[in-house]
């Protein structure tokens, strides 16, 4: 159709492997049908820059090493090994259990002597599991008032008459710390802690669900005991 009596300006990109041009054109039969080809011309095309990357982040520093046990913790690589360290034990010993472990209780771990007594891990932790079968941990009084700390750690699956993570009878204190406790339970007393005539009852920033009592304290029960303290 008509494109009026001025000049349109026109520019094509032609592939680099271009050796010829040709240019044609179509017009009416009229006399008003002219039309005319003028000032072209040819140059090399430079592609524009592409845009300047984002400056790149610095790359991720890595984790920062977990501390170092202190000379006093010994590792424990399986169930026996850990039974093994606690029940065995006639002074304080700390034992630490590595991330990932996975250790099937099929009852528990007593500790009966005048010590104390931690279980520890780091990183994702380890898990120590009733199998809903047993409680996890006995202190009871033989030769001394035994005390527990739980540090890191996933506790599942406890089940007893009393205290489905611990039961202490004429113990010491026992804290749990940093912990996950999971679907413990005890028929009577105390679904995580059930503590008689024994130190003070700490658990501190854990996470607790899925744990209950039958009769009194879904998580923690205390006679005659220290003092109890949930701090999460």
């Amino acid at each position: 159709g008509d494109q009026g009596n001025s000049w349109l300006d026109a520019a094509v990109i032609l592939p680099a492997s271009t050796t010829k041009v040709r240019f044609n054109g179509l017009t009416g039969s009229g006399y008003r049908s002219d039309m005319a080809l003028d000032d072209v011309s040819f140059s090399q095309f430079t592609p524009p820059s592409p845009p300047p990357l984002p400056p790149s982040l610095p790359p991720l520093s890595p984790p920062p090493p977990l501390p170092p046990l202190s000379p006093d913790f010994v590792a424990a690589a399986s169930e026996a090994q850990l039974r093994n360290l606690i029940q065995d034990a006639r002074a304080d010993v700390s034992v630490y259990l590595p991330p990932g472990a996975h250790f099937k209780l099929g009852s528990p771990i007593s500790c009966g002597s005048n010590i104390k007594v931690t279980v520890a891990s780091s990183g994702e932790g380890a898990t120590l599991d009733g199998q809903e079968q047993s409680r996890l941990f006995n202190l009871k009084y033989l030769t001394g008032r035994c005390s527990l700390t739980l540090r890191g750690l996933t506790l599942v699956n406890g089940r007893a008459l009393d205290g489905g993570v611990v039961e202490a009878m004429y113990a010491g204190d026992v804290e749990i710390i940093e912990s996950t406790v999971r679907n413990c339970g005890a028929i009577r007393d105390g679904g995580v802690v059930s503590a008689a005539n024994s130190g003070a009852v700490s658990i501190r920033g854990s996470t607790v669900t899925g744990c209950s009592a039958g009769d009194s304290g879904g998580v923690v029960y205390a006679l005659n005991s220290g003092a109890v303290s949930i701090i999460g």
